[in-house]
């Protein structure tokens, strides 16, 4: 930019529609998270170990054990502590 030069082929993007984010954690920052993700129709799964089917079912995640999180997902966010 400050050469007033913007190599736009340079800086290329990744279509996250139909892509698969693997959440590890799903307290108050990881539940955002899947909202967010969902808004930009990504499948969401999830592992925590305290995470009940019942609220994977209201935040509209798949609940799966860690080794499949690690197989299926194509972007990884970890929220744990």
């Amino acid at each position: 930019m400050r050469a007033t030069k913007w190599e736009k082929n340079r800086f290329t993007g990744r279509e996250l529609r139909g892509k698969t984010v693997g959440i590890v954690g799903m307290g108050r920052v990881g539940s955002v998270v899947a909202d967010r993700a969902q808004g930009l129709k990504m499948k969401v799964i999830a592992y925590d170990p305290y995470l009940s089917d019942e609220r994977a079912s209201q935040l509209g995640v798949l609940r799966v054990g860690l080794e499949r999180l690690l197989a299926e997902s194509d972007f990884i966010t970890v929220h744990a502590h």
